[in-house]
């Protein structure tokens, strides 16, 4: 109370100006709400915290996949989004409560500038800041395998730990680690993960011959859960065709630019051929068929791209793309060796 008793005696100093009493009222009513402020209960701070943010659904609609690219290179950033899932650099001085502070701003920031889609603006959110959702239950992350998980940065016993070891980070913790460690490889394909992902196919696919080419190169940030659901969708379309053309290629290749780098998987049926591209595109507008499904797996992620021959013409079909092209384009190749399908990944 020495200040309070300090800023009464002030005020009764006949010597102030009026426009003095006006700066040191001001600064009193500072003082008195960054003390309210601290005395807050910790429960209630961490119920703050854990609200939900109202995110812009307008700007998540769109397909943007450099967008979320660019979102995602903050994972790489010490400023950004680093130390959710990597330990902390000695010389920085970092801490849990430092940590949730940078973290939150730059989540903040990052999906009000960057246009995401939905389900990684949701796990996100979930793993910074838990609660409950509009439904009232505990709100929960899905990882790379489809799996739902509780454990976020606001659980309890996570804070508590934090709380017990200053300036330590909670991959310190083994049982802790092992969440973070999952949701690190949720966010993040590294090898030989879509080497993985293909065998799961394969022997899924026992009627499908697979050959690839440079799977194991294959290391880039995404939602990894919808590259394998939109993989797998490919896969299973393939599949039904399977007695009259059994061979499936699937490539990857990637090039690097100042800007933008690509990562592109190919996966190509041999010797399939499509119908009239009128009639695909018929059905395909009236929202039925697989390829609907396949587009909002990979929406906002990838661009995707098919490419056959339709009547007998080299045609490229561009589903998703955040260029200024023509949804159907004349191939100047027209040795097309099957029906392929074309994701292409930014990376940042």
């Amino acid at each position: 109370m020495e200040k309070y008793d300090f800023i009464k005696l002030m005020l009764q100093n006949r010597n102030l100006s009026v426009n003095d009493k006006k700066r040191l009222l001001l600064l009193a009513t500072r003082e008195i709400e960054r003390v309210d402020v601290s005395l807050e209960p910790k429960e209630e701070k961490r119920k703050k915290e854990s609200k939900e943010e109202t995110p812009n659904t307008s700007a998540l609609a769109v397909h943007a996949p450099k967008d979320t690219a660019t979102f995602l290179s903050l994972f790489n950033d010490p400023n950004g989004f680093k130390f959710l899932t990597h330990d902390f650099d000695p010389d920085l001085n970092m801490n849990y409560d430092k940590l949730m502070m940078q973290v939150r701003e730059r989540f903040k920031e990052a999906t009000a500038k960057y246009r995401i889609p939905k389900n990684l603006y949701a796990l996100m959110s979930a793993f910074i800041y838990g609660g409950t959702g509009k439904d009232g239950k505990e709100r929960t992350w899905m990882d790379c395998d489809g799996k739902f998980h509780k454990d976020n940065y606001t659980s309890k016993k996570w804070v508590e730990w934090s709380g017990n070891n200053p300036n330590v980070h909670l991959l310190s913790n083994e049982e802790i680690a092992k969440e973070i460690l999952k949701f690190r490889s949720s966010i993040r394909l590294v090898k030989p993960f879509l080497c993985d992902i293909i065998s799961r196919q394969e022997t899924k696919h026992s009627n499908l011959i697979f050959q690839t080419n440079g799977l194991e190169k294959a290391d880039f940030y995404t939602y990894v859960w919808a590259l394998e659901n939109g993989i797998k969708r490919i896969l299973d379309d393939m599949a039904r065709y399977a007695d009259k053309t059994p061979n499936v290629i699937i490539t990857f290749e990637r090039s690097f630019s100042d800007d933008f780098s690509k990562r592109i998987i190919k996966i190509t049926q041999l010797g399939s051929i499509s119908s009239s591209i009128d009639d695909v595109l018929q059905k395909f507008k009236t929202g039925g068929g697989a390829f609907n499904e396949i587009k909002n797996v990979f929406y906002g992620y990838c661009n995707w791209s098919v490419e056959s021959l339709w009547d007998g013409k080299a045609k490229r079909w561009n589903i998703l793309n955040d260029a200024d092209v023509d949804e159907i384009e004349d191939m100047e190749d027209t040795n097309v060796p099957g029906f392929t399908h074309i994701l292409t990944y930014f990376s940042k």
